[in-house]
């Protein structure tokens, strides 16, 4: 996901809310850069972040890399996996059955 808006003090918006993962109790983790929290509070398209005690907020445009509380229903959202090595996209598989459940 990546951050849309910086214009407050205490978090940032980022481009993915309940519309970009599968919503259950927990939340999910945001796994790079560290010390922050993720919170959909914002909705269908947006996100929260807010960054723990001692850590900094991310900046405009950074991307941000989460775990999600619960993968095969968020997957169902997407077209594509993108795999990384070192924080470079190597490949990009298609998620064939996306869509098809009936």
């Amino acid at each position: 996901m990546i951050v849309i808006s910086t214009n407050h003090s205490t978090h940032v918006t980022v481009d993915a809310g309940t519309k970009a993962m599968y919503v259950v109790d927990t939340k999910p983790q945001v796994k790079k850069p560290d010390g922050l929290n993720y919170d959909w509070v914002f909705g269908d398209e947006h996100g929260k972040i807010t960054a723990k005690k001692g850590f900094e907020l991310p900046k405009l445009s950074d991307i941000l890399e989460l775990i999600v509380a619960h993968c095969d229903p968020t997957i169902n959202l997407f077209d594509h996996f993108y795999i990384t090595q070192n924080d470079i996209v190597i490949d990009r598989w298609d998620i064939n059955l996306r869509g098809k459940a009936q």
